[in-house]
């Protein structure tokens, strides 16, 4: 029973809306001109170009500034190395002052190595004039053998 009632509201094939499509936006939209696009790309590319220029020179600074740094620590490194160079050098000046004292290498000379003080009567004195002789001889060698090799290259 129910189904005869609805027998006569029932429609075959398409019952959608008949729409019509709006071609005024579609014409609009491929009428406009891109030339507003370009200049949009080369501001773009300006502010792209700034940006990068600062960029740049904020990290040649930054590196700048980094190798102060180092160079600053090493400074600090050698001056601190010369200090304990220095000091050291200080420490070995008053340990060498302790062995320049001519009664301590007497003491030692006598105590460690058993060395004697000599007397008046140890002493032995030496004529040297014959070795000045002997200097003034090699001299005169050497002169009469420049004038030789001299002559020898002439003749």
């Amino acid at each position: 029973m129910v189904m005869v009632k609805n027998k006569k509201t029932y429609t075959y094939g398409n019952v959608a809306y008949n729409i019509e499509v709006d071609n005024k936006n579609k014409e609009k939209t491929v009428q406009a001109p891109k030339t507003n696009n370009k200049k949009k790309t080369k501001a773009k590319l300006k502010i792209m170009s700034y940006i990068t220029a600062l960029f740049m020179l904020s990290f040649l600074s930054l590196c700048r500034f980094a190798t102060i740094i180092r160079i600053t620590n090493n400074i600090h490194k050698i001056k601190n190395e010369i200090k304990q160079v220095q000091k050291a050098n200080e420490d070995l000046m008053v340990s060498m002052a302790k062995y320049n004292n001519i009664k301590y290498i007497e003491s030692t000379a006598v105590a460690k190595y058993g060395m004697v003080v000599p007397s008046n009567e140890s002493v032995v004195y030496l004529d040297v004039k014959p070795l000045t002789a002997l200097a003034e001889k090699e001299v005169k060698t050497d002169k009469l053998s420049f004038v030789k090799r001299l002559l020898g290259l002439i003749y």
